[in-house]
């Protein structure tokens, strides 16, 4: 589903910010991203299943989006979410630590 789709340089700050507005909840969390990423909304759910993932596993090791790219976090989201990102989007999640005007291909 995200196959050979572009993330803008904020998808980090994206993924936190649909994370936060979202409450965690897959649905709104991918019309989220696909509205600010401007991605096919299949892809979105694959990035609400990761925030929602990412909530009911990491919420305490990424400081309940404070610290989103620490490395607690970003194990813990390797761990336990990434595994289920590539069965629905084909690719692996995104990596969160990019420059700023680095624009994240997957």
């Amino acid at each position: 589903a995200c196959v050979g789709q572009v993330m803008t340089a904020e998808f980090g700050s994206h993924m936190v910010q649909c994370g936060v507005r979202s409450g965690g909840n897959v649905n709104a969390a991918a019309t989220c991203m696909s509205s600010l990423e401007h991605l096919p909304y299949a892809c979105g759910v694959c990035l609400g299943g990761l925030i929602h993932c990412g909530a009911v596993n990491c919420l305490r090791q990424c400081c309940f989006g404070r610290c989103s790219s620490s490395s607690s976090c970003l194990q813990c989201n390797a761990q336990h979410c990434a595994g289920d990102f590539v069965w629905c989007a084909g690719v692996p999640p995104p990596r969160r630590l990019q420059a700023i005007d680095d624009p994240v291909v997957v």
